[in-house]
């Protein structure tokens, strides 16, 4: 069927490709991200929002809350259609609606806050962020989170040490929240 233009309200041909969507993936533990990048492999308990993950697209890793590890710590690209598994993966729950990734690299040693990335977008609210599963971006956004994640991997010195003094606080990457504890007090001479 088409509409006035003689465009196709059906999505795309059989045979034409689709261009790679993108996703935030949320989890309330860093851990829980750590154990997905390992295992290369999402999950979710009750698959919402997996229907319209493909391969192909884009994933980043974001520890919702307000918390110390709340942000965006890594990317990957997914590499298969959603599929059921009850093989172990994470520590709180078994997640058996899964998909398998690529990940783009190991864990940030930096994360990502939200702060960060709204003032590399120019203060534009970001949605759901204190929602955890499978959330759709735009691909503003995650070139945004893709970018200062790069940035903070590029700056890190040492990932040994606490972070925070030792990452390079450039003016285009913004804000970086350090991922461990605050540095101790200076002393008082």
């Amino acid at each position: 069927m088409a509409n006035k233009r003689g465009q196709s309200q059906r999505g795309p041909k059989a045979g034409s490709k689709r261009e790679p969507a993108f996703w935030r993936l949320s989890t309330i533990t860093k851990k829980n991200i750590e154990l997905a990048i390992e295992a290369k492999q999402w999950g979710t308990s009750k698959g919402i929002g997996m229907r319209t993950v493909k391969p192909g697209d884009e994933v980043a890793f974001y520890v919702s809350g307000w918390g110390r590890d709340a942000g965006y710590w890594g990317t990957a690209k997914v590499t298969s259609e959603p599929f059921v598994s009850h093989t172990p993966v994470w520590f709180d729950d078994v997640y058996p609606v899964r998909f398998k990734l690529a990940p783009d690299g190991p864990i940030s040693p930096v994360r990502v806050t939200s702060e960060a990335l709204k003032a590399r977008l120019g203060g534009r609210r970001l949605k759901f962020l204190r929602q955890a599963g499978v959330i759709s971006l735009t691909p503003v956004e995650y070139r945004a989170i893709a970018e200062l994640l790069a940035a903070v991997r590029r700056y890190h010195v040492d990932s040994t040490k606490p972070a925070g003094r030792e990452v390079v606080r450039a003016r285009r990457i913004g804000p970086v929240a350090p991922a461990t504890e605050a540095p101790p007090a200076k002393e008082r001479p």
